[in-house]
């Protein structure tokens, strides 16, 4: 579906834009003119919706993150069938970051961060992003913002830079995500960054030892006691 860049070919092109102070969008093919247009406009359905909320992108870049996100989703999965093998690949998303909207992510970064452009993995920005998104999809566009909404960039991070030892989990965690939604709309106080952190860490403990497939009750048995670990500590304090 799309080209590749190598983190090499991605560096020189960075080092011309750093030395030129601006992005400079390079020469594309018909083919690659059409993705860069849906990505682009994916950018201003997300910008509208925030403007139709009566937002800004810049006191809002989590929300703007994932309304952007599930837009990249949909076009690169959804509509053009992107699977895991692809989105392992760090060349296919330096190319969409360096060669087809680089101006698209130094608007959302405010200028030229080489870590979310091409030079660490999993802070590559659309990379990022895209992964959230299948890590916590719940089989439609819409239902997966509404467990996600509530959100914040932290949860990004700590969801993405987690992949364990085996890498993503990702029946696992789509019912992580699916739980974690329900208690900021049932149990808003209990809904908390650093509770979202503990929850990862302890279960990156546990799946070293444990397979959640196995517990009784499956892996939403295995994700509610993970939840309920931390409420019986809390409770006992």
């Amino acid at each position: 579906m799309l080209g590749r860049l190598t983190r090499n070919e991605a560096e020189d092109v960075f080092k011309k834009w750093t030395n030129d102070g601006k992005v400079r969008l390079p020469r594309l093919s018909d083919a690659d003119k059409l993705h860069r247009e849906s990505l682009v406009t994916a950018e201003s359905k997300a910008l509208e919706e925030l403007e139709s909320r009566g937002l800004s992108r810049n006191k809002n870049y989590y929300l703007f993150d994932l309304l952007f996100a599930l837009n990249l989703y949909e076009y690169l999965t959804i509509k053009n069938s992107v699977n895991e093998r692809e989105a392992s690949d760090d060349d296919f998303w330096r190319y969409i970051s360096i060669k087809l909207i680089p101006d698209v992510v130094e608007r959302r970064w405010e200028g030229l961060k080489a870590s979310r452009f091409y030079q660490e993995s999993r802070r590559i920005w659309v990379k990022a992003l895209w992964w959230y998104i299948h890590l916590s999809w719940q089989g439609s566009i819409q239902s997966t913002y509404d467990i996600l909404k509530d959100n914040t960039t932290d949860t990004v991070v700590q969801l993405v830079e987690r992949p364990g030892s085996g890498g993503y989990r990702v029946s696992l965690t789509r019912n992580l995500m699916r739980y974690y939604g329900v208690i900021a709309d049932e149990y808003p106080d209990k809904h908390s960054t650093e509770m979202f952190r503990k929850i990862m860490r302890l279960n990156t403990a546990r799946t070293k030892v444990i397979e959640p497939a196995l517990v009784d009750g499956g892996e939403q048995a295995y994700v509610k006691e993970l939840f309920e670990y931390f409420d019986a500590k809390d409770k006992a304090i």
